[in-house]
């Protein structure tokens, strides 16, 4: 990322992500036992997806600033196979012997 686009972009304000999250949604409203049904509909889907996953972990960096609360995001390389270009969290793949602290 460079400085330019650093310097314009806005702070991060707790007090509107708590209002968000506090906000109802416009998605229908959700009933107790929703979750184990979708869950028994997608078990295999889901099981698969698990299976093929990579564990991953990454660092939600939230910094107090004078100006405000801001966000930690970098730059993936251009020259990247997947997702090259793409501003993200800091973290990755957890190679073997390494934890998800040690991976972010």
């Amino acid at each position: 990322m460079s400085t330019a686009s650093r310097a314009f972009a806005p702070p991060f304000h707790i007090p509107f992500v708590r209002e968000t999250l506090a906000t109802p949604s416009a998605k229908p409203a959700r009933q107790p036992g929703d979750d184990y049904a979708i869950a028994e509909q997608r078990e295999e889907e889901i099981a698969a997806a698990l299976a093929a996953a990579t564990p991953a972990a990454v660092l939600i960096g939230l910094i107090e600033r004078e100006h405000g609360t801001t966000v930690l995001l970098t730059e993936r390389a251009t020259h990247l196979r997947s997702h090259s270009g793409q501003v993200a969290f800091p973290g990755g793949k957890i190679d073997p012997g390494e934890d998800a602290l040690a991976a972010a």
